[in-house]
């Protein structure tokens, strides 16, 4: 199998977009899934250098004040690059 390489800023896009598209649909098993793509980009982001952070989607934060919802869902994020 020949050997393959990905920039890792293509990895973060592809993991963005799929926390993404599970927080646009009612998926029961939304947040199961949020967390598999938690735990793949994580270690990817830490191993190579590149954790920037990451902040909560819009509908976790009370525009009012900026503070999380009472029960938010801490896998409703987005990754910096």
């Amino acid at each position: 199998m020949s050997r393959k390489t990905i920039a890792v800023a293509d990895v973060l896009n592809f993991a963005n977009t799929a926390l993404a598209l599970t927080l646009a649909s009612n998926d029961p098993e939304g947040p199961s899934r949020r967390r598999g793509v938690i735990q793949m980009i994580e270690p990817v982001l830490f191993h190579t250098d590149n954790y920037k952070g990451y902040t909560y989607l819009p509908s976790e934060i009370d525009p009012k004040d900026g503070t999380l919802w009472f029960g938010y869902d801490d896998t409703r994020r987005k990754y910096f690059s």
